[in-house]
């Protein structure tokens, strides 16, 4: 799925979708998903059909999906405190150009998210959003008591 996420390939996605294939695995390369890959191709569309279908709360939290998140966390609230290899949480991947970002937020925190969670590089959901420049969703996890 990821190939033809990358390539554009709609009626190749919808098919593997159309048999459960899953959507929410990582390639050990880049750690990407279909839907990041579709992401990186300029190619929203497909990566949005992707997320209708995908259990991975790092992506549905990156991409701003909100509804979907909060139906994956009524059934699995384990997925907020989830730990990539490099120590990233879902909380990591808050991004304020994406979905209604404060709502994601709170999912997160009211499934147990920790906002205080370190990566490697003592790297903080703060830090990261700082990293990247994103001065509002920084905003927000400092208003949700956010410090480092």
């Amino acid at each position: 799925m990821h190939e033809a996420a990358w390539a554009g390939q709609e009626n190749v996605v919808r098919l593997l979708l159309d048999r459960n294939a899953r959507c929410d695995i990582r390639t050990e390369a880049h750690g990407g998903t279909p839907a990041g890959y579709a992401n990186h191709a300029g190619r929203l569309d497909l990566r949005d059909t992707i997320l209708e279908h995908s259990n991975d709360a790092f992506d549905l939290v990156r991409f701003g999906k909100h509804d979907r998140l909060r139906n994956i966390l009524a059934s699995e609230p384990s997925q907020a405190t989830g730990v990539l290899p490099d120590g990233r949480t879902p909380l990591h991947s808050l991004q304020s150009n994406e979905g209604d970002s404060a709502v994601v937020l709170d999912l997160l925190l009211e499934s147990g998210a920790d906002i205080h969670a370190e990566a490697e590089g003592e790297v903080t959901p703060l830090s990261s959003a700082l990293e990247r420049g994103d001065e509002s969703a920084a905003d927000l996890l400092r208003e949700r008591g956010a410090s480092r």
